[in-house]
């Protein structure tokens, strides 16, 4: 007969199994839902980010960081930007891919450090929403 505390370490065992793979799929599809049409059409949303859109476009015409511009905000996000923009073309759909692609990273690094703190249930409960 299994001991009642093997029985409760295989239930969270298995709930922890459940919500690592059920995170991943949940946090991008509520990017994607929130970052694109159900036909796939990007979505232009207004925010903080269009600092680092316009200082990348900025970067793809030729002007240099420092030297042509300044700004506040960390240079490192321009360079993801500008690279998405020559990789993809500069225009909403590949700031959107940006979005999903951090946000959806965000969303891991937050459920790692609330699993290390809490069971898998509550951790993911805890999780904001990253878009």
């Amino acid at each position: 007969m299994p001991s009642p505390v093997s029985s409760a370490t295989e239930l969270v065992q298995r709930q922890s199994v459940w919500w690592t793979g059920l995170l991943p799929v949940a946090a991008l599809l509520y990017l994607y839902t929130t970052l694109f049409s159900v036909a796939g059409t990007p979505l232009f949303r207004a925010g903080d980010d269009s600092f680092f859109r316009t200082y990348a476009w900025r970067m793809l015409n030729g002007e240099v960081f420092l030297r042509d511009f300044h700004q506040f905000t960390p240079p490192g996000t321009d360079l993801v930007y500008l690279a998405a923009y020559r990789w993809g073309g500069a225009g909403v759909g590949s700031s959107n891919w940006v979005g999903l692609g951090v946000g959806f990273l965000l969303a891991l690094v937050w459920y790692g450090l609330a699993r290390a703190l809490m069971p898998a249930g509550r951790a993911a409960s805890r999780l904001p929403p990253t878009a």
